[in-house]
């Protein structure tokens, strides 16, 4: 068996290489599982995001049923309750159930009656640019025929994103034929952003198709999520992560980002617990360290004290070791060695 170098120096060097390459595998190793416990953290907070953003949707949807399965809506969309709108269709309506876009159309597309309000200035404004679009007679939200499907989304408007619901709108028992299709919508406000940010305690972002044109780090997220999928992290630096969702519109174009930064408390429990695991191992190779040196010291001792003994007993012998010139094949000089051979542990090694 090949016997361990005996001189300290060379010994202290081999384990300092391998106490460098097992601090560097653990480091990568725990450091790598950190991340990836961090990442899917990320993708949770995107759940819980999107999450928020359906329930938002489905009380929308909520109350544009509860609207669309309505006699008094449904005889008005068939002509039977031509004083509908004044009577119900009123600011108050809007304000209470947070609301930006209201419109009654018949089963022709032709809009009846409804309107587009500012919530913060509690007014009628005239429709948002960009909503026509939406509303050709093939549309997927006019072309409702199943009074217990609501169909609801997002929809890109130059004046922002808004949600959308259109239901069809029938009697309050869903029993009369579809008369037409009741429309709501609800912008994804700097406020609505700032309720969700609050419901989840993360601070949220949202960024529109030209807030991504002008920032260069968000149109390489967006060409990335494009190619592999709608979600996305990224480590913006030691204490900070964010993670990213592809926003589409009801037609799944798509028509924004949303974005979600937080604090990274495992990378920061992962350094701090690497530091403590490595000041240990540390500690416990310098203790290892010591204990080998100690166990040595016995026999090293004792080889010097023999040592002084095998001069007395002539232990010591003389060999001649040549050197041959394999050119000149010819023995050019000798090498004298000294050889000890000891009585119980015979031959010692140089």
């Amino acid at each position: 068996m090949k016997q361990l170098p005996k001189n300290p120096a060379a010994l202290i060097l081999i384990w300092i290489i391998a106490l460098i390459l097992i601090l560097t595998g653990t480091r990568w190793f725990l450091m790598n599982g950190f991340l990836q416990v961090e990442q899917k953290q990320l993708y949770k907070d995107i759940d819980r995001i999107n999450q928020t953003l359906n329930q938002t949707l489905n009380n929308l949807s909520t109350f544009t049923a509860d609207w669309a399965h309505w006699d008094d809506a449904y005889h008005f969309v068939i002509g039977k309750n031509p004083r509908f709108p004044a009577i119900n269709l009123k600011n108050s309506v809007y304000i209470n159930a947070n609301i930006n876009l209201l419109m009654y159309f018949n089963r022709q597309g032709k809009l009846l009656a409804g309107a587009a309000f500012d919530l913060n200035t509690h007014q009628t404004v005239p429709y948002p640019a960009g909503l026509k679009k939406y509303l050709s007679p093939d549309s997927s939200l006019l072309q409702q025929k199943n009074v217990n499907v609501t169909t609801d989304g997002f929809i890109n408007l130059p004046s922002g994103i808004l949600l959308i619901a259109a239901s069809a709108i029938s009697d309050g028992n869903k029993q009369a034929p579809i008369a037409g299709t009741l429309m709501t919508g609800r912008y994804l406000s700097t406020t609505l952003i700032q309720k969700i940010a609050e419901i989840t305690q993360l601070h949220l972002s949202v960024f529109t198709l030209a807030d991504i044109k002008q920032n260069n780090s968000l149109r390489n997220i967006y060409q990335q999520l494009l190619q592999k999928g709608d979600q996305t992290t990224e480590i913006i630096d030691k204490n900070k992560a964010a993670g990213y969702q592809l926003l589409r519109d009801i037609n799944q174009k798509p028509i924004g980002l949303l974005k979600l930064v937080t604090n990274r408390p495992v990378y920061a429990t992962g350094i701090e617990s690497i530091q403590y695991y490595l000041i240990a191992i540390i500690c416990l190779s310098l203790l290892l360290l010591w204990i080998i040196r100690y166990l040595r010291q016995p026999k090293r001792h004792a080889l010097e004290k023999s040592l002084r003994r095998a001069l007395k007993n002539q232990e010591f012998s003389l060999y001649f070791q040549p050197k041959f010139d394999l050119q000149q094949q010819k023995i050019t000089s000798v090498e004298a060695l000294i050889r000890w051979t000891h009585p119980t542990l015979g031959v010692i090694a140089p």
